[in-house]
This record gives C-alpha cells, structure tokens and sequence, in this order.
C-alpha cells in the first residue's frame, strides 16, 4: 500500500489492524498536546523568542482581547457583564494582567485536558512498541515480492497474485523474500512432465547474506505441449522462531499460492480457470484435415468425453457418435469431422462420469447441448477450414 493511497487493503491480518488503529489515534491524540512541564514551558517560550512572530492587530489591544475571552467563555466563566463594565479609568497595565489571569484559567483547563490525553497515549504506546518492534524484526510489511507485484496482483494476497511467469514453453519463478522470515520455498507441479506423470517437487533454499535481509530468488521449469493442464503449487516455508513471533500473519494459506498451467504445444497459458475438462482447439485446420482431426484434450478426473461439432445446422457426435473415456492427467485424442460445404464450425467439450449420462439426459439450451449430470463442459470455440 503506497503513503499516499489513502485506502485501506482489504486483506489485513487482524493484528494489522490493531496496529494501523493504535497508529491512528497516536498520530490524533499527539495533535493536542500543549508545554506542561517547567522544561516544556521553557523550550516553547525559547523558540518564541528565536522566532518572534508579529502579533495581528485583533491581540494588540489588551483590553479587546481580554472583553472577548470572557464574552467568548461568558457561559461557563460567568464574566461577560463584568467585560461589559470596565471603567475606561483602568489602566492598560492592570487590564492586560486580568487578561492574561483569563487566559492562564483556560491554559489550565486545556491542559488538565492534555494531561489525561497524555496519559491515554503513554498507555496506547506501551501497546503499540512491542508490535511495532515485532514487525521492524520481522520485516512483515512485505515478505515475499514476486516479479509481478501491483495493486491488481499484490503478492500478500495468493488468490490475486501473480507469482509466475511463462514464455513460450517455459515457466518462470522470480522475486525476493525476507531472509530473516522465510527460510525456503517449495514448488508442486501436478501432473510432472514425465511419461508416469509423478509430481514435480523444487525445494529453492534460501541464502541469508551478511547485512542484507533481502534475499532474491529464481526457479524456471519447462512445460511440455500434451494439451494437459498442471497445477503449480507455490509454498513459501518461514524460519519456526518467526513463525511462533507472528503466527497469524504467517499463516499457511497466507503463504501458498496455486496457479493452472494449460500446457499446449503452441505455449503455456498461465492462470486458466480451475476446469476438470480442457480441449485444445486449433483456430484453422486444413482442408485435407476436414475428415479427420485429431482433437486432443486432457481431464483431470476419469470419465467421458462427448466432443461435438457444430456445421451451421446442428451438433453432431464425433468419434462415431459415441463418447470417448478419458483417464485423469492423461492426454486424449478424439477423431472429428468437418464436412462440407460448411468452412466454419464450432466445437464445444462435455465431460460426463458414464457412457450412460450422454444417453440418458441430453437437452438444449439456446444452441448448446446440455447434460443434467455433466461433470465439466468447455466454451464454445470456432473453428476455420483453410485452403479451398
């Protein structure tokens, strides 16, 4: 959050909380503070003297100034008669000294007040310095910053934000931690990349150097193109002393972070929904292509797939008019036809648990088929035939 911002992140611990009120009526209450003691008095009436400020007009005249505190104050004072009756034959010197008895009367007032307020903010102190301490040690206003880091995608925040990068087929872990706070950081991938598809597993150590408590980090992995979606699962795991310092902050769904890799062999898309069902659809096939395509696709659950084509009239069934089983993290492949005359089409995916749930329960909606107990079913995605 920037100095400036003046909002409130919605994502604050409760003893982040606790820290910004106590700041706040500090920073309120120390407005009111007025010289109470022989000392105070002292530097206040030296920098006065250093610095002699011309009074205006209105506080020139003892006897004005002195007729409008006890008018001002006539309610509670009881002296706006007693203003109003001043002989002209008093003289400046005498009427200057009962001003100045007025206005030590209301000084006193004020700081009987500033003294109660005084002792309120000693109290609020005692509470604020050991949190205040804590996350100076601690360094908890941001322990983790990943490459990107903005008010959209604040690192504090793991359903927003945007702990990985890809290009291409790589994907890229970057950012810095406090080293006094995190001592390692661990990546999941689920499936891996291998053939058996075991889970990928990165422990990143962090290095604590002399005088720095800074510490940057780099992880980079490369996806396969298999059309099968991954999951990336981010844990940043802090040192067990800082832990016990600040469990709430420290807790551990505010330091994992889960991100969907679709891993396609034109490139990885990053942050994809979290779908059991996913379908690479090409833009354009060829001509050649039009009877049959070989749509390839990946479920993270076991079942069917019914893929269906759409030429202008009406879906159609591929594979033979029958769904496909599908086993969980492993690729698929679906034969599909585009027949002519049509040049574009449309081709959506339903993920069902039974062969039977297609038979059984197929309905219309608009112009999508729907299936009551379909597990998943993809968007719509078009699809153009080239070179005719």
């Amino acid at each position: 959050m920037s100095a400036s911002s003046g909002k409130i992140p919605d994502d604050l611990s409760p003893s982040d909380l606790k820290l910004l009120r106590l700041l706040a009526e500090v920073r309120l209450r120390e407005v009111l503070r007025f010289p109470e003691t022989p000392e105070e008095v002292a530097r206040a009436e030296a920098e006065l003297a250093e610095h002699p400020i011309e009074l205006p007009l209105s506080l020139r005249d003892p006897r004005a100034v002195f007729a409008r505190l006890t008018v001002k104050n006539s309610r509670s004072w009881g002296l706006g008669a007693l203003a109003r009756r001043i002989p002209r034959s008093v003289t400046l010197k005498a009427l200057a000294a009962a001003a100045v008895l007025v206005a030590l009367g209301l000084f006193m007032r004020d700081a009987a007040i500033a003294q109660r307020q005084q002792r309120e903010i000693e109290s609020l102190t005692a509470q604020l310095m050991p949190l205040l301490q804590e996350r100076r040690r601690l360094h908890l206003d941001r322990h983790v910053t990943f490459e990107v880091d903005d008010e959209r995608h604040p690192a504090t925040d793991p359903a927003r934000a945007r702990p990985l990068l890809v290009a291409g087929q790589e994907v890229y872990l970057k950012g810095a931690v406090a080293a006094s706070v995190i001592q390692s950081i661990k990546v999941r991938v689920v499936p891996g990349a291998g053939p058996e598809g075991d889970p990928y597993e990165k422990d990143i150590e962090i290095l604590r150097r002399a005088g720095e408590d800074v510490s940057p980090f780099s992880w980079n992995w490369t996806a396969p193109g298999d059309a099968r979606m991954r999951k990336v699962i981010i844990k940043l795991v802090p040192y067990p002393e800082a832990l016990a310092a600040a469990p709430e902050d420290l807790r551990e769904d505010r330091l994992t972070y889960r991100v969907n890799l679709d891993c396609r062999d034109t490139g990885v898309v990053g942050y994809v929904p979290d779908r059991k069902l996913s379908l690479a659809v090409p833009k354009s096939i060829k001509a050649s292509q039009r009877d049959d395509y070989q749509l390839t696709g990946s479920a993270r659950v076991d079942g069917f797939v019914c893929a269906l084509v759409h030429n202008g009239t009406g879906w159609t069934l591929q594979n033979g008019g029958r769904p496909q089983r599908v086993r969980a993290n492993q690729p698929f492949s679906i034969p599909c036809q585009f027949g002519e005359p049509a040049k574009v089409f449309r081709v959506i995916g339903i993920l069902v648990a039974a062969e039977s749930d297609w038979k059984e329960g197929v309905q219309q909606e608009g112009d999508f088929p729907v299936i009551d107990r379909q597990l998943d079913r993809t968007d719509s995605a078009e699809v153009v035939v080239e070179g005719e």
